[in-house]
């Protein structure tokens, strides 16, 4: 039986400047020591909304370990810039299951989504900062109360110490960075 880990966390806006690198890095050594844990025999749940969602859904794709998507309504994205829209159509379309929770956009379609993620997992990693009024709030609660184990990635936690020298910082393995492709005309 597969393992099924899901990720909340706030919108890159929300993170402290200049942590992104950082937390992809925590993101990605969470799912390493899950897998040296549980084996790959298992799924990654993610709502697919910009930041965190999406940096799990490359992980996973990279390291070949199926992704589900719960959308909270067709269309999230719409209100996103181009290329973050193209690139959010190239994940879904490498998803191994896409499901749509609502027909209508609202908040309460976002909360019914991490819900769903909740009651489908074994796992959540978050990339919270403490705060109880967001939808990462409310998704670590959910899982709080389903006793869904949690990993929590604190994004004040997880920025660049300014004193050390680039060469000697954390590195995102260079097999780990998502680039669209262009099918070769």
């Amino acid at each position: 039986m597969s393992h099924n880990i899901m990720i909340t966390g706030h919108r890159p806006q929300k993170l402290p400047k200049g942590s992104i690198h950082y937390i992809k890095l925590a993101i990605l050594e969470r799912v390493q020591a899950l897998v040296d844990e549980h084996g790959t025999d298992m799924v990654l749940i993610t709502g697919m909304t910009l930041g965190p969602d999406q940096w799990f859904a490359e992980i996973g794709i990279k390291l070949g370990i199926p992704v589900h998507a719960h959308l909270p309504f067709k269309g999230q994205e719409k209100y996103w810039s181009e290329d973050a829209k193209s690139h959010y159509r190239d994940l879904l379309d490498l998803a191994s299951k896409v499901t749509i929770i609502s027909d209508t956009q609202s908040r309460n379609a976002y909360l019914l989504r991490n819900i769903s993620m909740v009651e489908q997992s074994d796992h959540c990693i978050a990339v919270w900062d403490g705060g109880t009024r967001s939808g990462t709030g409310h998704a670590v609660r959910n899982a709080r109360e389903r006793g869904v184990s949690l990993d929590i990635i604190d994004p004040a936690q997880n920025q660049p110490d300014s004193d050390m020298p680039p060469s000697t910082r954390r590195q995102l393995p260079a097999s780990l960075t998502f680039q669209r492709t262009s099918p070769q005309a």
